[in-house]
């Protein structure tokens, strides 16, 4: 396929209907022969001309025809025999429909990711997207989406979500308790200890029939007592028939038995929460983890719930994550988790579990900008650490995309093979000098041919070893280098330096302050070391 030229426009190519060819281009048209441009959009031809060596004219037609400004863009693709294929791109048109790309790619994105999101969260989780944009209309008019709850949602997540819930209709009945049957056998309680009275019910008219209350009651209740152990409750009705004064109900009435609540046995003592077998699993997969990013430089710090905190201690430059720990089969809360995660101010965000738990969670994690990193993997990255010194740094770059899952494993093992390479190169170009007297000059082609390894490369090693501490060759003209000792004596002195540098290297440590009492344990005072005159100064005493 040709290559495609991409040419933006400037005022003096608008004003002459010309181009100014760069340098890429200037062996793109033919010096002889004819030159026809023709538009991809409509299929016009425009002859073309190329006055000079670097410019081509002929193009106004073209530009006055898609209305081309300042900035806007030809894309020129070679046909042959002198044709060549002219895309005009208009700056205001392409900005229309990379917006509305954009917009499509964004709700492709969300729908299948199955993430339920505001709006506002939509526009933190894609930048990309204008600022005060509003997708409401789009979102409520894609039959994809439903908002539930203050939040957009995919429609099919929820029908699959319903068709798993069973139908209420098929579900077992249960029978509950109704709070009237525990307040009749209440009142039943203080009527059978209550003494029995005489009938004192009046016989008018709005007496002869049996109240809905009195209907209501259980066998064995008897008004009549329960008016006269309660006078407050039900006796009020009978003074006022028979003419007598009514009484003042007093403050402690009957509402008391109604609103009693009997607990069914005492209350659980408050104390530690049992440990659970998923508490037992977060402790596990907690410990696995510090044992890969301890021995690199990281400091976890546990949050419960699974998740973590891993930060760097380096000096200047520093970074957090928030990481979460995945069970076998258990499912994600990305609200609460990224929720979390702006609380704790981490930069990144990562999911660490098994690796068939994290391929369906690949969609929902570009969606949430985490990463995933899988066990398979970190015990990779244990293996590799002790054969090639990995630090924080080295991991940055997969903390913020791809992680240490499928393509992000992959593109950090090729980063791995590249430095064992390296070391692999060295080797090589050591063990063909060891083949050589010293002192000799050699060839720098010659060494590059018999090792097969690029003259650069083989360039860059020389250099390393020319300074110190190895200061094996040295160079002596153009292509030329001087071996000057034997590699195994080379060798031998530099093991010796390292040894005896290792022995004068000062040890880290960490100051402790000790504080100590004003008396011993035999309750005297430690002496003092006496000062003299030579402390305060010559010539000075002890005043007293």
């Amino acid at each position: 396929m040709a290559q495609a030229y991409r040419y933006p426009l400037t005022r003096v190519c608008l004003r002459g209907g010309t181009m100014t060819l760069p340098l890429a281009m200037l062996e793109l048209f033919p010096g002889s022969g004819p030159i026809v441009a023709v538009d991809e959009e409509t299929g016009k031809e425009y002859p073309l001309e190329l006055v000079s060596r670097r410019q081509l004219a002929g193009l106004g037609p073209l530009y006055r025809e898609h209305g081309l400004d300042v900035n806007d863009e030809l894309h020129v693709t070679p046909v042959g025999e002198g044709r060549f294929s002219f895309e005009a791109v208009n700056r205001t048109r392409r900005a229309a429909q990379d917006a509305t790309t954009a917009l499509t790619a964004v709700l492709d994105e969300v729908a299948e990711a199955g993430v339920a999101a505001t709006e506002a969260e939509l526009h933190a989780l894609y930048p990309s997207l204008p600022e005060g944009f509003d997708l409401t209309p789009y979102l409520a008019a894609d039959p994809r989406f439903e908002l539930r709850n203050g939040r957009w949602q995919s429609a099919t997540v929820e029908l699959a979500e319903e068709e798993q819930q069973p139908d209420p209709a098929e579900a077992p009945l249960q029978e509950v308790p109704r709070m009237g049957a525990a307040v009749s056998e209440d009142v039943a309680e203080l009527v059978e200890a209550a003494p029995s009275a005489p009938l004192a019910h009046a016989t008018g008219a709005g007496h002869q029939q049996p109240t809905p209350r009195f209907a209501e009651a259980p066998a064995g209740f008897v008004p009549e007592a329960a008016d006269a152990a309660q006078p407050g409750l039900w006796g009020g009705d009978a003074r006022a028939a028979a003419g007598g004064p009514p009484q003042a109900r007093p403050d402690t009435r009957v509402r008391h038995v109604h609103e009693r609540r009997v607990p069914e046995g005492p209350a659980e003592p408050v104390g530690p929460r049992e440990v659970d077998d998923t508490d037992l699993t977060a402790l596990d997969l907690s410990r696995r983890l510090r044992g890969v990013l301890e021995p690199l430089g990281f400091k976890l710090t546990p949050l419960g719930g699974g998740q973590l905190t891993i930060a760097t201690d380096m000096g200047r430059r520093n970074y957090q994550v928030h990481a979460m720990l995945l069970p076998d089969g258990e499912r994600l809360d990305w609200a609460a988790l990224l929720s979390r995660r702006r609380s704790l101010g981490a930069r990144y965000l990562a999911v660490i579990g098994d690796h068939r738990d994290l391929v369906r969670l690949t969609s929902p994690a570009e969606l949430a900008r985490a990463t995933l990193w899988s066990w398979a993997a970190l015990e990779r990255l244990r293996v590799l650490h002790g054969t090639v010194p990995l630090t924080p740094i080295d991991l940055e770059s997969h903390f913020e995309r791809d992680g240490l899952f499928e393509s992000g494993l992959q593109r950090f093992e090729r980063g791995v093979t590249e430095r064992v390479a390296e070391r692999g190169a060295t080797s090589q170009v050591l063990t063909r000098l060891a083949q050589l007297k010293a002192p000799s000059v050699f060839l720098l082609e010659e060494l590059a041919t018999d090792v097969g390894i690029g003259r650069e490369a083989v360039l860059r090693i020389l250099e390393r070893l020319s300074e110190a501490p190895f200061q094996l060759v040295a160079r002596v003209e153009q292509g030329e280098f001087l071996l000057r000792l034997p590699v195994g004596n080379a060798l031998s002195s530099l093991s010796s330096y390292a040894d005896s540098l290792r022995e004068r290297l000062p040890v880290r440590g960490r100051e402790r302050v000790i504080g100590l009492d004003d008396e011993d344990e035999a309750g005297v005072a430690p002496e003092a070391d006496e000062l003299t005159g030579a402390d305060l100064g010559e010539g000075r005493g002890l005043q007293a």
